[in-house]
């Protein structure tokens, strides 16, 4: 952050403590679970250069805000359909957690359950597939 309280643009991050050169001064992300956006609008607020390479959100109105916000086109994609071969240095998802909650019915994630809290294990896969440098 410079004098005026502004994050200046950077062309390295630091992620769990390395320094990471930016390809093309933009790190390629993925996120999982989009919702609005929140996690690459932080990017942006941080002035770190990147570029969106998809949103995996199944709800309409929320990729609709998300592409609003980004000035993006994507389209609503479910994350047990999700398939492609993408190069991604960063993998950011926020999978549904409600059946976690003591609020909730506590029915757990663990794996085939059918809970939303389930979903998580579709971030492992598709982890294992991309092999992404920095998971968030």
């Amino acid at each position: 952050m410079n004098k005026n309280n502004q994050y200046e643009k950077r062309e390295t991050v630091n992620i769990c403590m390395h320094k990471y050169p930016l390809k093309n001064n933009k790190l390629q992300v993925l996120e999982l679970f989009a919702g609005i956006g929140a996690c690459s609008k932080a990017l942006e607020n941080l002035n770190i250069q990147h570029k969106i390479v998809d949103a995996v959100e199944i709800d309409k109105y929320a990729i609709d805000s998300f592409n609003a916000i980004h000035n993006t086109n994507f389209e609503t994609q479910d994350i047990r359909d999700w398939n492609k071969d993408i190069k991604v240095d960063l993998i950011m998802h926020g999978s549904p957690c409600q059946d976690f909650s003591i609020a909730g019915k506590q029915a757990g994630g663990n794996k085939n359950s059918g809970t939303r809290s389930s979903l998580m294990y579709e971030t492992i896969r598709i982890v294992e597939k991309l092999k992404p440098k920095y998971i968030i």
